[in-house]
């Protein structure tokens, strides 16, 4: 078994990291650079950066899988060779889609023509460049033929993948996206463990020693993205995060008749936790963003009854012009929106 990290090492996302034997070969994550870290790269730049990948140490059998659905970890997907299949937790690969297709619809009220004009001037803000329609066409296909695996239930063994004589098995981890994974990976006798982007404090966490125990044994090799190594600050559990949120917004001295909560959409423990504190106080939950509003129902349609209530969300959707406004100015509200539309 060989192991080559190709990008990742001296920074934090853009994650690239290929394992291969004789025959066979996987890619985990094919990530983009985050903003400020590693060299800045243009598309046609990444396109032939993950092009010269796929060319090289071309084996008979290859995949690729990710551990989530974070930019830095699933980014460069669509440059992808078309018969390398990819595969992804089926959670994450629903909220790829739902997030693709808004920013197509988002392109398209700019120009509802199907076919447009080439002649577009793309520093026009009211006409996107059209390549910009192209890509995201390209990207819904590619997502559309995606391999996904559900994740297991409690006390149940995780279903293995083979690409070859390489055996990949995915193990759900708290994350601060919907739908994360860490791997083990069993070849030549070896075996490798790929934490992915793992945390613990999140409602779902207290699954990981568990796992850990269980199935990280007889490791060989463990890959594990050090995001807060050199950090001395301790994660704080949701529950903590749910507790300061209420004491602060309890304060005696203080009016918190309109609260904004700024987070992702992506995060469902966050959500939840944001969530438990408009219930203490008597609040209506209130949100706004197209994206906001399809994540809550993807959780909630997946994960309300397995989660006994903790991750179902019936908040009230607000747009711009809303006929409730006026009364949410008046009464107050508890607002949740994210950086996403």
């Amino acid at each position: 078994m060989d192991i080559k990290i190709h990008r990742g090492l001296d920074q934090i996302g853009g994650c690239i990291t290929e394992i291969s034997t004789a025959t066979s070969r996987i890619f985990i994550d094919i990530g983009q650079n985050l903003p400020g870290t590693g060299k800045p790269t243009t598309p046609a730049e990444d396109q032939q950066m993950v092009e010269n990948l796929f060319a090289q140490n071309k084996k008979p059998n290859e995949a690729v899988f990710y551990t989530h659905a974070h930019e830095d970890h699933v980014g460069l997907f669509c440059y992808v060779p078309k018969d390398v299949p990819q595969y992804i937790g089926a959670g994450a690969k629903e909220i790829l889609l739902a997030k693709y297709g808004l920013i197509k619809k988002g392109l398209m009220m700019k120009n509802p023509n199907p076919n447009p004009d080439p002649n577009w001037l793309t520093h026009d803000e009211n006409h996107p460049d059209p390549n910009q329609i192209a890509l995201i066409n390209k990207k819904l296909r590619m997502l559309k033929a995606f391999k996904t695996w559900e994740r297991t239930k409690p006390r149940r063994v995780p279903k293995s993948f083979e690409i070859g004589d390489i055996k990949i098995t995915p193990f759900f981890c708290c994350h601060s996206i919907y739908d994360a994974y860490m791997f083990l990976i069993e070849a030549d006798g070896k075996r490798v463990w790929h934490t992915g982007d793992f945390r613990e404090h999140g409602y779902l966490g207290k699954g990981l020693m568990p796992t850990l125990v269980k199935y990280a044994t007889n490791i060989d090799t463990l890959i594990c993205e050090g995001t807060n190594l050199d950090g001395e600050e301790k994660c704080r559990p949701e529950k903590f995060v749910t507790e300061k949120i209420y004491s602060f917004m309890t304060l005696p001295d203080s009016n918190r008749k309109y609260i904004v909560v700024l987070t992702s959409a992506t995060d469902i423990e966050r959500l939840a936790s944001i969530k438990n504190v408009a219930k203490n106080l008597h609040r209506d939950l209130y949100i706004t963003g197209a994206f906001m509003k399809k994540t809550m129902q993807i959780f909630t349609r997946r994960e309300a009854k397995a989660s006994r209530g903790l991750f179902e969300f019936h908040p009230k959707y607000v747009t711009y012009g809303d006929k409730r406004i006026e009364s949410m100015r008046e009464n107050g509200f508890f607002l949740v929106t994210s950086v996403t539309h």
